[in-house]
């Protein structure tokens, strides 16, 4: 609590836009728009309840299957029921894990573009 003053502070110097696809919120758990472009929506985030599996639940409803976590760790992959790949490990070299996961993506059925790969 103590830091949510100077963060909501520093944010109100960052300039916002509408994302350009779909982003589903960690605060609502629902798909986001205008929303994401305040200081204060960022503030939320940082102090109230993370609805990832909402987010998941919202996700699916949508048609999505599988999910990549982009963060340092495959942390929330294990949250995804089976459903995720992570993309980086913190005790692996990133090209392999990264690679592991775009194998992982065109076993499940999704398209990789292998020769931009």
């Amino acid at each position: 609590d103590g830091m949510l003053a100077e963060f909501g502070e520093v944010l109100r110097g960052v300039e916002f836009r509408a994302p350009s696809v779909p982003v589903v919120s960690n605060v609502s758990g629902v798909v986001a728009a205008d929303e994401l472009c305040s200081p204060e929506y960022w503030v939320r985030h940082v102090r109230e309840t993370v609805r990832f599996a909402d987010g998941l639940d919202t996700l699916r409803g949508l048609g999505v299957s599988t999910f990549l976590e982009l963060g340092p760790d495959g942390t929330l992959t294990a949250l995804a029921d089976g459903d995720g790949l992570p993309v980086l490990r913190p005790d692996r070299p990133e090209p392999l894990t990264a690679m592991a996961a775009l194998g992982g993506l065109y076993v499940r059925g999704v398209e990789v573009d292998w020769a931009a790969v």
